[in-house]
């Protein structure tokens, strides 16, 4: 018979039994042996990873093992900084049976490349953002990955071109700013930057670039499109697309109309991935809101103030045959406000149609053109900005005028054939409903239509009625909800 050797179960073990790690890193692993004859094992070890050959302390430890099929070495290295070199460090584990006819063993040599510990940086210094006059927030990015092998950063400053002296030390390599404090009038005194890092075997790693305060002030103003109402209660506020929103804080401030001193911030939103924002929070029939916006960069430089946008509120008033109509002015487009477009609709499904132009100077307007079939007009008005811009609408919000309900009825009427006032018919204006009856001098009741055109003709089943005095009762409603009247008076028949 053949006696195999004890074979290394390599599940758990990098494929080709080598290590790559860092100094400083621990390295721990088990070498699990089986021995397929079912024969007794010994297990041993040797290599410089264990000392000698000029290895520094702490040294590579494992266990030896003996027993039936099955044994085990459990190895530890923790390693430290000097430990780095070229060549492997070895590790050999030697197993030997007693099996038959002759012994058998096996001999595994394991590779540990210590590698040395990785430097930080170089940094690439982002920005510094002039939070406040002695407040400057300096921002970086370190792309080495040094990670959990930093020791810290070593922040260095200079004011005004003096000689540069250790600000601050960083030991969270998670943190890639620094708030300083005592950057006092940092708009007069220039305050440069740069940024060394340290890893844990105490290599310095090369010097960042310089960053001065000079020129870090948040230039980039937002702009603001357009403010519209979209909804009842609702205002969108667009702003032009602002292309360092996703590393940036945008900050929405709004105010009344008639109010202007009194803004207050509604909204924030970080690192925007939109250019628009509807405020929820508004009584878009009873006030005209203006809005402004600043945004704060990735260094915490506030921007100036955006332009202003401010809705259209639109108001009105109703007199027989007569709506009133008068808006708030839109504000701000840059080249102002090309013209306000007043539209109407009759019904509340119905669409729209253009009513009116008029210039920007002129915020009020007088509708005439009223169809006495329909009581109750629906009006908006929008501004389009000025040609030169880039074409924003404004819409005000949506307001609902009724005219109230007018009715004439003669008092006589001669249904004689001859054309002229042959049927009693009165005039109805802005009426919705209406319900008319006649009757005798006795009560009878000789006649009910419905409708505005409703008319009697002075016939009562068929046959006509005698001159004389004839009572009429009118029940009507107007445009307004609830809005009913009635009213009675005579008529004389006159044949």
């Amino acid at each position: 018979c053949i006696n195999q050797p004890p074979a290394l179960l390599t599940d758990s073990l990098p494929g080709n039994l080598v290590f790559n790690i860092v100094e400083s890193d621990t390295l721990c692993f088990t070498a699990y042996y089986k021995d397929a004859d079912g024969d007794n094992v010994v297990l041993s070890y040797d290599g410089d990873a264990f000392g000698g050959g000029g290895t520094l302390a702490p040294y590579a430890t494992a266990t030896t093992d003996s027993g039936l099929v099955n044994v085990n070495s459990i190895f530890c290295w923790s390693t430290r900084c000097g430990h780095a070199r070229p060549l492997p460090y070895v590790a050999v584990f030697s197993v030997g049976d007693d099996g038959c006819p002759l012994p058998s063993s096996t001999r595994d040599t394991m590779l540990i490349f210590i590698h040395p510990m990785p430097t930080a940086g170089p940094v690439n210094m982002q920005c510094i953002g002039l939070a406040n006059d002695h407040s400057n927030r300096i921002l970086w990015i370190d792309t080495s990955g040094v990670g959990k092998y930093l020791e810290k950063y070593q922040l260095f400053r200079s004011a005004n071109g003096g000689a540069y002296t250790l600000l601050t030390e960083i030991t969270n390599d998670t943190i890639n700013y620094f708030d300083d404090l005592t950057a006092f009038n940092n708009t007069t005194n220039n305050y440069c930057y740069y940024l060394k890092g340290i890893n844990k075997c105490g290599d310095v790693g090369p010097s960042s670039d310089t960053i001065c305060s000079f020129g870090q002030d948040n230039t980039k103003k937002n702009n603001i499109e357009y403010v519209t109402v979209q909804e009842k209660n609702e205002i969108e506020l667009k702003w032009e697309p602002f292309p360092d929103g996703p590393y940036s804080t945008f900050y929405i401030y709004r105010a009344n109309h008639q109010q202007l001193s009194n803004y207050e911030l509604v909204a924030t939103l970080e690192h925007p991935l939109v250019d628009s924002w509807m405020d929820k929070y508004v009584e878009t029939d009873e006030a005209s809101y203006c809005y402004y916006m600043q945004n704060r960069n990735l260094c915490g430089g506030l921007s100036l103030s955006s332009n202003l946008g401010c809705s259209i509120l639109l108001q009105g008033n109703s007199e027989p045959w007569k709506n009133h109509l008068s808006w708030t002015p839109y504000l701000e487009w840059s080249n102002g406000v090309d013209a306000y477009e007043i539209y109407r609709k009759t019904q509340l499904d119905g669409s729209f149609q253009l009513l009116f132009n008029t210039a920007d100077s002129i915020r009020y307007q007088q509708d005439e053109n009223l169809d006495p079939n329909h009581g109750t007009y629906y009006y908006v008005v929008k501004a389009r900005e000025s040609a030169t811009g880039s074409g924003a609408i404004s819409t005000s919000n949506e307001i609902e005028l009724v005219q109230p309900p007018y009715i004439f009825l003669p008092n006589a009427f001669s249904p004689n054939g001859d054309g002229k006032n042959d049927t009693w018919l009165g005039f109805e204006n802005f009426v919705k409903e209406i319900k008319i009856q006649i009757y005798n001098r006795w009560g009878q009741l000789l006649y009910t239509g419905e409708g505005i055109n409703a008319s009697w003709d002075g016939t009562y089943n068929g046959t006509n009625a005698p001159e004389g005095l004839y009572v009429y009762y009118v029940s009507y409603s107007g445009y307004h909800k609830g809005e009913n009247y009635s009213f009675h008076g005579t008529i004389s028949l006159i044949r």
